[in-house]
């Protein structure tokens, strides 16, 4: 049974930069549309403090497999 890591090989860094990126990316998807509607007059900010409350959580994976962080 072959593993893509080897045994002795130092765990995988996080790489700040692209968790960053990989946060406005989560952000853009879920917050943008509050930003707008609150701009507009629609909503309150409750809105904002929910997607950003959701985008930090999608990073969670992110912080468990920090290898995939790359792949974003």
């Amino acid at each position: 049974m072959s593993s893509a890591r080897q045994q002795n090989s130092p765990p995988a860094r996080l790489d700040w930069p692209a968790l960053g990126w990989a946060y406005l990316f989560f952000w853009y998807f879920s917050g943008i549309q509050h930003v707008l509607l609150q701009l507009a007059g629609a909503t309150i900010f409750a809105g904002i403090r929910q997607a950003t409350i959701v985008s930090t959580l999608w990073l969670i994976p992110l912080f468990r497999h920090p290898d995939i962080v790359d792949l974003i």
